[in-house]
């Protein structure tokens, strides 16, 4: 297999749909982490850091699905259709997987193939190097990086009304170290495509 400068360009350089896909990427996470102390930090000499109002939210929240049935019965409903959807993918996704397994191998046994063993071994080999390093990459980034990078947020966040320009460079920091680290991810992927 003979890979073309345009092969590695494509693999190595993102393009501009690659990059929004990251960056919508990485603010969602963002926010996941990081909502309740933007939300602590921005409300924090105002009326709604008050304990009592935040309480009385709450209460008025619990009381609104403890008193309306229906409203519980949707959000019921709501939830475990999540969870059966979930399911339901999974599953249909295993069966897919299997399915084309099986066809593949079928199609392939009813045509002669040209590609020596030696290149087929080779390209199976370095597809499977690939993707241990997928899990490397994976375990590495869920132990080291994605923490580091969520702390620099934190960081960045507490310190913001301090030291405004060192906030903002951290928070910058954790940005661009969680887009690369995504991006890992991506260039893998699709090397593995490539080597297909």
């Amino acid at each position: 297999m003979k890979l073309t400068k345009e092969d590695y360009l494509k693999v190595l350089l993102p393009n501009k749909r690659e990059i929004l896909i990251l960056l919508a990427l990485v603010a969602v996470v963002f926010l996941t982490f990081e909502f309740n102390l933007i939300y602590l930090k921005a409300t924090q000499n105002s009326i709604f850091a008050d304990t009592a109002l935040q309480q009385n939210f709450r209460d008025q929240i619990d009381s609104f699905f403890a008193e309306n049935k229906v409203a519980n019965t949707i959000s019921l409903v709501v939830f475990w259709s999540g969870v059966g959807l979930v399911a339901y993918s999974i599953i249909w996704s295993v069966y897919s997987f299997f399915t084309e397994a099986k066809n593949e191998t079928e199609v392939a046994g009813g045509y002669v193939n040209q590609e020596s063993k030696h290149e087929k071994l080779q390209r199976t080999l370095m597809q499977a190097g690939i993707l241990a390093g997928i899990i490397a990459l994976g375990l590495l980034s869920l132990n080291v990086t994605i923490p580091f990078f969520i702390g620099l947020w934190t960081n960045g966040i507490l310190i913001i009304p301090a030291e405004i320009i060192n906030g903002i460079l951290q928070i910058l920091a954790g940005f661009i170290g969680m887009i690369v680290n995504f991006y890992l991810f991506k260039m893998l992927i699709d090397w593995i495509e490539l080597l297909d």
